[in-house]
């Protein structure tokens, strides 16, 4: 089994909202975890089947049984989230989300019932406090 992360891949200069996942990239691979590279996209109405044929690409190296991290939020909207986890779970992964932020609290929306029924289908959930834990 193996252990692999989201890692995405920025074409800018390195910006402040990248530190965290940066920091869990960073801290994942020191301990033998493996990098899965995305790139975020603008394409806010891209087709499925290129979401699907992009994570092919990303997920080629996984095996059923193997764990992967999926960093919230990936910063290609909810929809490229929802087709990563069908992905996941259609190759048999183990699925963890690790939870940085959501978009309807960074946003100052009402909850958005979309957004929570997508991370209640991961695995685990790792979030950063209790009062987070408590919220989900």
């Amino acid at each position: 089994m193996s252990y692999w992360v989201f890692d995405h891949i920025e074409v800018d200069d390195y910006l402040v909202f990248d530190k965290p996942k940066r920091d869990v990239v960073t801290f994942a691979t020191a301990i033998g975890w493996q990098k899965l590279p995305y790139f975020i996209t603008a394409w806010s109405d891209e087709p499925e089947a290129s979401i699907r044929a992009r994570l092919i690409g990303v997920l080629a190296a996984t095996q059923a049984g193997d764990t992967v991290l999926h960093q919230v939020p990936s910063y290609n909207g909810y929809r490229y989230d929802e087709i990563v986890l069908d992905e996941m779970t259609q190759r048999g992964l183990i699925n963890v989300a690790i939870v940085h932020d959501l978009e309807s609290i960074r946003l100052g929306e009402k909850v958005l019932e979309p957004e929570l029924t997508l991370l209640r289908q991961f695995k685990a959930i790792i979030v950063h406090n209790q009062r987070m834990k408590a919220w989900l």
